[in-house]
């Protein structure tokens, strides 16, 4: 039957279609070499809560992973590790903003951090804007687990910081689109900001600006709706 033939002839063309995927991707191991592995100790988090990568940054050879852990408040911390080009070039910093707990973290550039808090006693969240050199990454080579440091600050290098006045649930920042938003812990409304930075350099921390005049802007999300089919 003519049906059968065009099961087949699609059938025929989905393998063709997924072997042009699989090619490449068996071929890539030929391109890349194992020089040196070795396991760095940095860490040791409750078993019972999910340490996640929240957020990658790369610049030039140097990559940089944003952990989160959201354990209770008094343990809740930020995670910087740095990688070079060889295990030498190994950074990192484990930093605490006890007593407030880390909700979400997203790079807003290649040198900025943002970070969703959490304030315990009145369950409302706080953006936070800071540079990564504010951090104070060490490296990692040779050294025990990560000790807990709070971010340093001076004249030059001040945290931005701005009250979100509700409960959050996740942060979304784009450096080259200058915005920042902000999802309720309801799921049901969103805040919006513009982020104002220096067009002469917009990776110094303190040309980067939450602007009152557009704040807040509140979306409301569309209620869900289910399907009895």
């Amino acid at each position: 039957m003519p049906s059968h033939f065009i099961v087949i002839f699609l059938q025929n063309v989905a393998l063709k279609v997924a072997s042009i995927f699989t090619t490449p991707r068996t071929r890539l191991q030929g391109y890349f070499r194992m020089m040196e592995r070795e396991t760095l100790d940095i860490y040791q988090c409750d078993p019972t809560v999910t340490l996640r990568v929240t957020s990658v940054n790369a610049s030039g050879d140097e990559v940089i992973f944003a952990f989160a852990d959201q354990s209770p408040h008094e343990e809740s911390c930020v995670l910087l590790v740095q990688f070079g080009r060889c295990t030498d070039g190994v950074s990192g910093v484990r930093v605490n903003f006890s007593p407030r707990r880390v909700i979400d973290l997203q790079f807003y550039s290649s040198a900025i951090l943002s970070v969703l808090l959490e304030d315990v006693s009145s369950s409302t969240a706080l953006l936070l804007q800071m540079t990564v050199a504010t951090c104070g990454l060490k490296n990692l080579k040779g050294v025990g687990p990560l000790t807990v440091s709070a971010p340093s600050a001076n004249q030059d290098d001040v945290p931005v910081a701005k009250d979100i006045k509700m409960p959050a649930a996740a942060l979304g920042v784009s450096g080259s689109r200058r915005v920042g938003a902000i999802l309720a812990d309801n799921r049901r409304k969103v805040k919006l900001f513009e982020m104002e930075a220096d067009e002469e350099d917009d990776e110094d921390v303190s040309g980067v600006l939450m602007t009152d005049t557009s704040l807040p802007k509140d979306v409301d999300m569309p209620k869900e709706t289910t399907s009895a089919d």
